[in-house]
């Protein structure tokens, strides 16, 4: 499947579960460039159960090694899986895909949190390989804006600003330099969403009014009538 047929399955998918009206909806969405460096990080909504799909990837040059770089805001507790799907293909062309957590802590607001290079045990049916990055059960140390990094293999992350090599191989299809990635954030408390304001309180139509009116009138009349017929043509 292309990369272009994903991204129409993903888009037809969401549709499909809005219009269902689906309580707990994972949401997907595609990586949006520039979003290196960090400070262009692209921000991420969690869907409602509590996960985040982005089909992204890596499109490394001669001259240029490309990173992708995810913000989302995660609460303190959260246990969470961040996983690529399908980068390197059983045939081994694809991406080496490369993952990092960084979020705050002592060190800063974006330190170096985790790290991973592989995806063991294989994560099938969505890796072919162990190549695809993986990183689990990473426990949300405090709650505030966290940003997954993806890079491709030799370029490890030393810190959220540098890698630990810029060289780009071209001996594929052992170390393919380009290629697709599904990126999966699961276990992330999802927003809480505000119910709606309730609806303002009725006020009577004109049609409503009109119709008070006339029965009103109707009423004064039929006792003009019967007073009218009372002995001494009134009553005080």
């Amino acid at each position: 499947m292309t990369t272009k047929e994903r991204f129409i399955r993903s888009a037809m998918l969401i549709a499909v579960l809005a219009a269902l009206g689906v309580s707990r909806v994972a949401l997907a969405v595609n990586e949006v460039e520039p979003n290196d460096p960090v400070t262009q990080a692209q921000a991420l909504t969690i869907g409602s159960d509590g996960t985040v799909t982005v089909y992204g990837g890596i499109l490394n040059t001669a001259t240029h090694r490309d990173v992708d770089f995810y913000s989302f805001q995660a609460t303190a507790g959260d246990v969470i899986t961040v996983n690529i799907d399908g980068g390197m293909a059983a045939d081994m062309t694809g991406v080496w895909t490369d993952l990092a957590i960084f979020g705050p802590d002592a060190n800063g607001p974006l330190s170096l949190l985790a790290q991973s290079q592989y995806g063991i045990p294989i994560d099938s049916p969505g890796s072919a390989t162990y190549y695809d990055a993986r990183i689990n059960t990473f426990v949300v140390p405090t709650t505030g804006t966290y940003v997954v990094g993806v890079s491709s293999d030799p370029g490890t992350f030393i810190d959220v600003n540098t890698l630990s090599s810029n060289q780009i191989f071209n001996d594929s299809p052992a170390y393919d330099v380009n290629g697709t990635y599904t990126l999966i954030i699961s276990g992330v408390t999802p927003p809480v969403v505000a119910a709606p304001p309730p609806p303002p309180p009725s006020t009577p139509t004109t049609s409503a009014c009109a119709s008070s009116s006339r029965s009103t009138s109707r009423g004064t009349s039929w006792t003009r009538s019967v007073l009218s017929r009372w002995p001494g043509g009134s009553r005080s």
